[in-house]
C-alpha cells in the first residue's frame, strides 16, 4: 500500500481538503460582510451598547452616591447610656466586612442615623 508522499498511513484526503475549504469561506464571507455598510454600521452599535452595558454599574454608583443613605432616627429616652448611640450605631450599619465602604477617598452611609426624642415621630 503506498499512498502520496509525506501522508501519513490511514489518514485521508479528505481532512485536508476539508479544512482548507472551510478557512477559505469563511475568510471570504467574512470579508465580503466587512465591505457593507450595514455591517459595519451594526458592529459600531454593538460595540457602544457592550462598552455602555459595561458602564453601567458605574453610573448607577455615581447616581446612588448622591443619596444621603436610609434615614433611621434613634429614641433613647430618658436612660443615659454610657456611649453615644447615634453615633456607635451609624458606625456599626455604615460599615462592611468591619470597615468602612470608601468611594473616593470619603466613606459612604448607606445609613443616616439620627437622634429624636418622640417616638411617634421616629
Amino acid at each position: 500500500m503506498s499512498g502520496p508522499p509525506g501522508a501519513a498511513s490511514g489518514s485521508s484526503g479528505y481532512s485536508r481538503r476539508t479544512i482548507p475549504n472551510i478557512t477559505a469561506v469563511a475568510r471570504r464571507e467574512f470579508l465580503w460582510r466587512l465591505r457593507t455598510r450595514t455591517f459595519r454600521i451594526t458592529t459600531v452599535i454593538l460595540v457602544i451598547a457592550g462598552i455602555a452595558l459595561a458602564s453601567l454599574p458605574t453610573i448607577f454608583a455615581l447616581i446612588d452616591r448622591e443619596s444621603s443613605g436610609e434615614r433611621i432616627e434613634v429614641v433613647v429616652g430618658d436612660s443615659e447610656p454610657s456611649v453615644d448611640v447615634v453615633a456607635a450605631l451609624g458606625q456599626i450599619l455604615n460599615t462592611q466586612g468591619g470597615s468602612p465602604v470608601p468611594i473616593n477617598g470619603e466613606t459612604s452611609q448607606r445609613f443616616n442615623v439620627v437622634a429624636s426624642n418622640d417616638v411617634a415621630a421616629a
